[in-house]
Order: structure tokens, then C-alpha cells, then sequence
């Protein structure tokens, strides 16, 4: 993510960019976390947003926590995990 809260997919080999996504602009989004065929982000109202790891477009949104998400989204053992501002835990998996 970059200071506009634009989300960038870049090769490993050269770096140079594979998608762009714009529509979360300006939601002070946080780090990405690789999620399975996805990739987390969170937003400062609270949402997590799962986008595609290929094409970058959104695949889903829930709300966790109405006071945001400022920490980055942490994946162990296939469950997604989100830390509120408030102290909320959430914790998700994919079927």
C-alpha cells in the first residue's frame, strides 16, 4: 500500500507493477498479508478487505471493529487474524 492507501502487486523479478487498486483510496489502509488466492488489507473504519491476489479486485469486505484497524492483518496456520483499535480479536478462515 502507498500513502493514498492505493494497494500495488508487483513481480518479484523485476518489480514492476501487475495491478493497481484505487478504490480504497484515502481509507489509511493497512500492510497487506497474503491470504490464501487473496490479500488482507484493513481499513481505519474498521473493515477488512480481501482482494485477489491476481487482479487485485475485491472479493469481500466485513466489518470487525467501528473504532478501525490500524494493525496489520497476520496469517498463521490458514486463519486470518485482525486486532481492532478497540482490543477486538477477530479471527477468519476460508471454506
Amino acid at each position: 500500500t502507498d500513502e493514498d492507501s492505493h494497494v500495488w502487486a508487483l513481480a518479484r523479478t523485476t518489480g514492476a507493477a501487475e495491478w493497481k487498486l484505487d478504490q480504497l483510496a484515502n481509507r489509511k489502509l493497512t500492510a497487506p498479508e497474503p491470504f490464501r488466492d487473496y490479500v488482507a488489507v484493513a481499513d481505519y473504519e474498521g473493515y477488512v478487505h480481501l482482494l485477489s491476489r491476481y487482479d487485485g479486485k475485491i472479493s469481500g469486505r466485513i466489518e470487525v471493529d467501528g473504532k478501525g484497524v490500524s494493525a496489520r492483518p497476520l496469517v498463521v496456520d490458514d486463519v486470518l487474524y485482525i486486532y481492532g483499535n478497540s482490543g477486538k480479536l477477530a479471527a477468519y478462515t476460508l471454506e
